[in-house]
């Protein structure tokens, strides 16, 4: 379950919470950091049988979901998610839309299923020859037995049927700038039944695209709807509600969605984090808990930039006296000059500065996806434990961590029973990463100046075990038995992108011909005609830019450091980073060389100028080219890369101002070459990085000595890193539409940055608030 975005219903594509698909930033992108693509973004498209699809019904055919035993029927020409939902059985999902994998399941019998399109990061085609589907997308032309891979036994058993409606407008009310009040009365049929919490599909008058928004309300006899809706400029949901929306005004709606609701019959506490739109479900179950008079003791944090965009103040108040010991957290990140007396900071922040231990505690997060990532990896800190797979989009806002004691009902995640090993486990099976293990077999590997290779020394962190004197190395079979060898924590890393060379290959072959295929399509459709002067600027000096930050990082960073790292393992993970970087960079050279040739005045040179000279573009070139320098600890050199430069400047210029201006200025091309590069990062550059540094800080034997190093490193990249990024501000200004505004950019920036402090386990540091 998620906020308002990708990550939750509070800020991207399908984000039921309020900040919709619709009211997402305009350009496609989900505005979040970590982005799923949008709809022009690497589809694969598999229409074999799209003649039988036509056909105004299809032929029924069973499908069983194990391991909880329940049976449906589907027609060919529903998908497998959607039959589920009209029959009342509640399954995981996140978008709807084959973009972000929540509904991901294995497939244990049967064979004969066809897909609408879907992206292939959602399913990636080696996972979907192993088994796996996305139920969303998938049709049944066969009966078959499904395992799913993310379920709440207690929520897919009370799943209420999908009904169609029609309802018209009561009021529009402005809660904040930018947060309006929608409420509507259900005209047809007589009732929509729902449970506090979920949220409801409404087409946006004028076109046949829905905007899924959850409900503030609790269900009741007069068919009134309450709904809390963020408003993007461009939005297509946002600009009719506040230009064209009047009383009277009929939508086409449906629902119930979600699984953002109150499980029955606990008692433990309930800690609620929200911010922005994210107030209108956990609105919708405080007022349950108060009319049903639930005796479970809650907390609610929510966070604001400033009083000014607190909203409900009021009503929470009221609800406060019928709440069991309830407490509401209002904090605000700016902090309004002084004038505030509550609460400040990141919202994450304040979680931690009042909760010490929240184990047996439930906990339901809501809010912009950065907002959520940072909640989620604060939680679990506090003792919550958090359940894989991520849920995405149309969660309605909600994530839920049941209580992990052997009574309460949590999550189940199986690995699929027959899930055929892959070939990269077939291969590193029972293969210990550390390079010593070979050696002490006199097999002779140094470097020129005699030192031998894989030498722990070459960064300043520590894992256990490294401190104890290495053996002198023999020749041939006069080496040492391995037995003899000190063992240490540095080969407990395992890489969990799971790339060596076949992978990696297929990976990045895989992104080139995608992009490639996506390019030649807006060749051949004119696409590029679209495009306004101004952004063509933009994109001629500003994207192509970009391309040198990937080059560096890449080739001078990442390729130059790959020798460095302790264990055959790491110097994997850094060789695969480092060719994406320089994949990416080359993605961009040839986009830039493709833009001078179809578009008349494309100065395919600017960005020299650009990176030479513009002032916006010397931070992240002073901070990129720093990088280069750091010779003498690798560690510091990629956690300053992947875990403080990449979240606070990259992120920021690809997704927040790329990604979500392209289309309004006409462009649906650039946010797929962008958003290769921000999946690249947030799937599997990141990934890497947390599962090697986050074991160090928890260190059996250096933990403290390997927080207190990385704090200092986040002392001193952190401020470079905010710098960077203030002085890329003039940007926001050049296009003709605008993204949302660069403080709003930059505090979504700061909210990832904060969760991934907390997945390494470190502190957040203050210089965060400069």
């Amino acid at each position: 379950m998620t906020g308002p975005s990708p990550r939750g219903p509070a800020g991207g594509s399908s984000s039921p919470a309020g900040s919709p698909r619709d009211s997402r930033p305009p350009g496609g992108a989900r505005g979040d950091a970590c982005p799923r693509l949008s709809d022009w973004s690497f589809f694969s498209r598999h229409s074999s049988r799209q003649e039988r699809w036509s056909a105004l019904v299809g032929d029924k055919h069973v499908v069983r979901f194990e391991p909880v035993g329940i049976e449906i029927e589907v027609d060919e020409d529903q998908n497998i998610l959607r039959a589920a939902a009209e029959q009342g059985v509640q399954l995981m999902h996140g978008c709807k839309e084959g973009q972000c994998s929540a509904c991901k399941s294995f497939v244990l019998e049967g064979e004969d299923i066809e897909y609408d399109s879907y992206s292939t990061f959602a399913l990636p085609d080696y996972e979907k020859e192993e088994g796996h589907t996305l139920l969303c997308r998938a049709h049944a032309y066969e009966d078959l037995v499904i395992e799913l891979t993310n379920y709440d036994e207690e929520i897919i058993r009370s799943g209420l049927p999908l009904t169609k409606g029609v309802v018209e407008v009561v009021s529009v009310e402005a809660v904040t700038h930018d947060m309006r009040h929608l409420t509507v009365k259900l005209v047809e049929p007589s009732e929509i039944k729902f449970f506090p919490g979920q949220y409801m599909d409404l087409v946006c008058p004028g076109t046949e695209e829905s905007r899924s928004f959850s409900m503030a309300n609790t269900p009741n006899r007069d068919g009134t709807y309450e709904f809390v809706i963020k408003v993007y400029p461009g939005g297509l949901f946002g600009t009719w509600l506040d230009e064209k929306a009047a009383p009277g005004d009929r939508l086409d709606v449906e629902a119930p969605f979600g699984t953002f609701t109150l499980r029955q019959n606990r008692s433990s506490p309930i800690v609620f984090v929200g911010g922005g739109a994210g107030m209108a479900p956990v609105l919708g179950l405080l007022r349950a808990m108060a009319d049903g008079g639930v005796e479970r003791r809650a907390t609610f944090y929510y966070g604001a930039r400033t009083a000014a965009d607190l909203c409900f103040e009021k009503e929470i108040a009221e609800l406060a006296p019928q709440l069991n010991g309830f407490r509401y957290v209002p904090a605000l990140s700016d902090g309004d000059g002084g004038d505030w007396a509550g609460e400040t900071g990141l919202i994450t922040e304040v979680v931690r500065r009042n909760e010490s231990d929240l184990k047996g505690a439930d906990a339901y997060v809501c809010g912009p996806p950065p907002m959520v990532d940072a909640a989620i990896a604060t939680l679990t800190q506090l003792g919550r434990s958090v359940p894989k797979p991520v849920f995405t989009d149309a969660e309605a806002g909600a994530r839920e961590f049941p209580d992990s004691s052997s009574s309460a009902r949590h999550y189940n995640y199986y690995t699929p029973a027959k899930r055929k090993q892959t070939l990269y486990e077939d291969t590193t099976v029972e293969v210990q990463p550390d390079p010593r293990h070979y050696l002490a077999q006199g097999w002779i590997y140094g470097f020129a100046n005699g030192e031998g290779g894989y030498p722990l020394h070459w960064t300043k962190l520590k894992a256990w075990g490294v401190d104890e004197p290495e053996p002198q190395r023999g020749i041939g079979t006069g080496g040492m038995h391995v037995k003899n060898w000190p063992a240490h924590g540095w080969h407990e890393f395992r890489d969990p992108n799971e790339e060596w060379e076949q992978s990696l290959y297929r990976y990045n072959a895989n992104v080139v011909r995608q992009l490639t295929q996506n390019i030649e399509n807006a060749r051949n459709a004119k696409a590029f005609e679209l495009w306004n002067s101004n952004w063509i600027r933009f994109v001629e000096r500003n994207v192509g830019a970009w391309m040198h930050i990937e080059h560096i990082l890449g080739l001078y960073v990442f390729a130059s450091n790959e020798r460095s790292a302790p264990t055959n393992m790491h110097n994997t993970a850094l060789a695969a980073n480092s060719t994406r970087k320089i994949r990416f960079a080359q993605d961009l050279a040839l986009y830039n060389l493709t833009l001078s040739e179809e578009i008349d005045g494309f100065d395919g040179a600017a960005h020299l100028d650009a990176w030479d000279n513009a002032p916006e573009w010397q931070g992240a070139r002073k901070f990129t080219e720093a990088l280069t320098a750091v010779q003498d600890d690798w560690g510091e050199a990629i956690f300053a890369a992947n875990c403080v430069f990449e979240p606070l400047v990259g992120e920021l210029f690809r997704s927040n101002l790329v990604m979500q201006s392209a289309a309004t200025n006409g462009d649906y091309v650039t946010p797929t070459v962008m958003g290769a590069g921000e999946y690249d990062y947030a799937q599997r550059d990141l990934r890497w990085s947390i599962a090697c540094f986050a074991p160090l800080t928890q260190d059996r034997e250096f933990a403290e000595h390997n927080r207190s190093l990385m704090g200092g490193w986040l002392r001193t990249y952190v401020p470079q890193a905010l710098e960077a990024a203030r002085t890329m501000q003039p940007m926001w200004s050049q296009s003709d539409s605008k993204p949302p505004t660069f403080e709003d950019s930059l505090d979504r920036a700061k909210n990832r940055f904060a969760g991934i402090c907390s997945d390494l386990g470190l502190d957040v540091p203050e210089e965060l608030k400069q």
